[in-house]
C-alpha cells in the first residue's frame, strides 16, 4: 500500500529522502561534492560535452539523519547545466511554466501525494530535461549551447561576444545573496 507523504511527519521526510536517493543512484546519478552544496544534496547525470543534469533534492543530512526539508521550504528542482570555458556552470534547461519557451520543461516537483509518486515524478522530469539537453541549440559562432534568458533572448552559454576579461569568473563557493540591513 502506498504511503501518503506528510511533511509534518519526520519519519515520512526521512523515508522520502531515502527513497529519492536510492532511485537517483539506481538511475545512474552521481552525488556532487558536499562542499559545493551545503544546504542540500545535489545529484547529477552527465549528458555530453560538458552538459549534465542536476537534481536539487532538498535532502539534508546523511544516512540515518537524512530527511527532506519541511513543508513550504522548497521543491525538488531538475535542470541541465553546461560547464563554460571560464569554468562556471550555466543553466541551459530548467523547469518553467507550460507557457514558456519550448526548451523549458513544465513545472517543479512538489512533494505531495505518495512517496513513490514523488520519486517517480522526479525521474520523469529528469528524463524530460535529458531529452531537451542532449541536443541543445548551439551558438553559430563558438558551438557552445545556448539558453533562453529572462528577457526571452537566446544567449550563448560561453558569452562568446564578450572579451575573456569581461566574462564572469568561476565561482569557488555557492552564490550567497546580498542581504540588506533593515532599520529597526
Amino acid at each position: 500500500m502506498a504511503k501518503t507523504y506528510d511533511p509534518a511527519n519526520q519519519r515520512h521526510r526521512h523515508d522520502l529522502a531515502v527513497a529519492l536517493e536510492k532511485r537517483l543512484l539506481d538511475a545512474g546519478f552521481i552525488e556532487e561534492s558536499p562542499e559545493d552544496h551545503v544546504n542540500e544534496r545535489v545529484f547529477y547525470f552527465p549528458v555530453n560535452d560538458g552538459i549534465r543534469i542536476q537534481v536539487w533534492t532538498t535532502i539534508m543530512g546523511r544516512r540515518e539523519m537524512a530527511c527532506v526539508r519541511s513543508e513550504g521550504k522548497d521543491s525538488i528542482k531538475v535542470n541541465a547545466v553546461y560547464r563554460t570555458k571560464a569554468g562556471h556552470d550555466q543553466g541551459i534547461v530548467r523547469a518553467h511554466s507550460a507557457e514558456e519557451k519550448p526548451r523549458s520543461v513544465t513545472g517543479r516537483i512538489n512533494r505531495t501525494g505518495n512517496i513513490e509518486d514523488i520519486v517517480e515524478r522526479t525521474i520523469v522530469r529528469a528524463r524530460e530535461v535529458w531529452k531537451a539537453a542532449r541536443t541543445p541549440h548551439r551558438c553559430p559562432k563558438c558551438e557552445a549551447p545556448t539558453f533562453i534568458s529572462k528577457s526571452k533572448n537566446t544567449v550563448c552559454a560561453d558569452l562568446c561576444w564578450k572579451p575573456i576579461e569581461d566574462r564572469a569568473p568561476a565561482r569557488t563557493r555557492p552564490y550567497q545573496p546580498y542581504r540588506r540591513w533593515s532599520r529597526w
